[in-house]
């Protein structure tokens, strides 16, 4: 992000994006359990200068078991809002055909028992299983809504692919659906972003403004 900041990159056209729940594989498939003492433990030391800030907006809950807000804080501190900086301070440089995304399916039919944890939930690299369809290789069935989901991707990916513009050419190739315009990630167009989800893609403004102002006023990005 340093790269960024400081103007350190290529000003080429990119899509940038992350899943709902990027941090759930990495919390409730390690611990069987989160204390509330273990987990204000883990805030102060990610955040020691910081850390009733980080624990005032995100407070135990209360269950004695902490790993839903633990993974959500993970989610937004290292994938989400770091996300979100890296495309506006390119944009801010000059780069204005940047594009993010939000997926935000679980899969329908679960994830491996080695995984299990992730049942339900929208764990880190969902969104690869339908950029490139690559679930076809294994038992697993898409169904209807998820196979127009992974069209609906192919098809932004490869326009991305051949013309720099995830919008062009034309018209939409699977299940006669057009697509929805995928607006630039920019201040001047509301800061929208495409949400992938079935039964449809939709477009969200201002994703996750709150939590992601607040990580940026204190920038633990590492």
């Amino acid at each position: 992000m340093d790269a960024f900041e400081n103007g350190r990159f290529q000003n080429k056209p990119f899509i940038v994006g992350s899943t709902t729940e990027e941090a759930v594989m990495f919390i409730s498939c390690v611990f069987a359990k989160l204390p509330t003492v273990e987990y204000e433990a883990m805030v102060y030391g990610l955040f020691p200068a910081d850390a009733a800030k980080v624990l005032l907006a995100y407070p135990p809950s209360g269950t004695g078991d902490e790993q839903s807000v633990a993974a959500e804080l993970v989610t937004h501190y290292l994938f989400s809002c770091p996300v979100r900086k890296t495309l506006r301070t390119a944009a801010r440089r000059g780069d204005s055909d940047v594009w993010l995304y939000v997926f935000a399916h679980a899969l329908a039919q679960g994830w491996p028992k080695e995984v299990s944890c992730c049942n339900g939930h929208v764990c880190h690299a969902s969104d690869l299983f339908f950029e490139f369809q690559s679930l076809k290789l294994t038992k697993y069935n898409y169904t209807h809504d998820e196979q127009v989901l992974a069209d609906s991707m192919a098809y932004y990916y490869g326009n991305f692919a051949h013309t720099g513009d995830p919008n062009k050419p034309g018209s939409h190739m699977a299940q006669g659906k057009p697509a929805i315009p995928w607006p630039p990630y920019l201040q001047s167009e509301g800061f929208r972003n495409v949400r992938f989800d079935v039964p449809e893609d939709s477009i969200d403004q201002q994703y996750l403004q709150e939590r992601c102002d607040f990580w940026d006023s204190i920038n633990p990005y590492p």
